[in-house]
């Protein structure tokens, strides 16, 4: 069976990445199959650094991770 976490915050700069990023990591780290996507990521000239950083935790193509509005 599928879950899914959402995590959302209120403005830019409050740790919804850093959180996520630590959640994933956990979750992979005990065996779980982990996707992830940011919907949106803003200050991506030319690279979604957001994005970048998830794709290593995940293992995805940053382009599963984030469509970055450039």
């Amino acid at each position: 069976m599928s879950k899914a976490v959402f995590i959302t915050g209120t403005d830019t700069g409050v740790g919804k990445t850093a959180v996520a990023g630590a959640v994933v990591k956990v979750l992979k780290d005990r065996g779980y199959d982990v996707g992830y996507f940011k919907p949106v990521e803003t200050g991506c000239s030319p690279e979604c650094p957001d994005a970048k950083t998830i794709s290593q935790i995940t293992g995805q193509h940053i382009d599963e991770v984030v469509l970055c509005p450039v």
